[in-house]
């Protein structure tokens, strides 16, 4: 539709109007935050316009069951994309997305390990993409997996914002239009962990590391429409603070 067509009724109010991204974080999964293997999270996103290409999920992410010295069990923190073998999007309701695919860890690692290059890998902070290719901890000063475990646990804050599906097509969705749009991720089971014995530790001990995370919370941008006349006001408080400082 071009300008002409819009009635002069409408033609101040369309060309006044703003349109402005807000970044809403702290959303909280339905239930509980927290969980180990196979544990799934279900975000309602916030009714708006929303952006599903700048989702992202943060989280806390804990091994447990290392233990220190020279005949101990050493492990390092997966790379975030292998923590989520399902990530499943509904609008309305209706899974519109991610349902069908019961690995997109494996799909997502195959595709980094075919086009991602080492320097690719370090420059994405706070997902220990080092992982992947070295397997080394960037939570502990990039000890790699034969290194002796300084403790019986580590812990570190990890990122995962890039998902394949919806967010890589129509990721630019209206609920007004559309309805609710809701995330659901489920965790991977064991096999995303690389745990070694070293010296006289056993196999057994280094099977009994475990893998959790808590403090799961998303974030994601919408878009807002500003009004004429709320833009005025917000203009007209930017000016009167302004002149008060003189």
């Amino acid at each position: 539709m071009s300008a002409d067509s819009i009635p002069a009724q409408l033609k101040y109010g369309a060309s006044a109007s703003v349109a402005r991204v807000v970044r809403v974080s702290n959303i909280r999964p339905a239930g509980t935050d927290a969980g180990t293997y196979g544990d799934s999270f279900r975000f309602s996103l916030p009714r708006s316009i929303v952006d599903l290409g700048s989702l992202s999920l943060y989280y806390t992410s804990t091994l447990t069951g290392t233990i220190a010295g020279a005949d101990g069990v050493n492990a390092v923190q997966p790379c975030s994309w292998k923590a989520f073998r399902r990530v499943v999007f509904y609008v309305s309701g209706v899974a519109a997305s991610g349902s069908l695919c019961q690995h997109m860890d494996l799909v997502y690692h195959a595709l980094v390990k075919a086009s991602g290059s080492t320097e690719w890998l370090l420059s994405r902070l706070n997902k220990n993409a080092i992982e992947a290719v070295l397997s080394t901890d960037e939570c502990a000063a990039y000890q790699t997996l034969a290194s002796q475990s300084g403790a019986t646990s580590k812990a570190c804050h990890m990122t995962a914002d890039d998902f394949l599906g919806l967010p890589r097509s129509k990721n630019i969705i209206d609920q007004s239009l559309w309805g609710q749009v809701e995330v659901e991720v489920q965790l991977a089971d064991a096999g995303l962990l690389k745990a070694r014995n070293l010296g006289n530790g056993t196999a057994a001990q280094a099977l009994a590391v475990t893998y959790n995370v808590s403090g799961m919370r998303a974030s994601v941008d919408v878009l807002q429409s500003v009004s004429p006349k709320l833009k005025w006001e917000s203009d007209a408080k930017s000016v009167a603070s302004v002149c008060a400082c003189y």
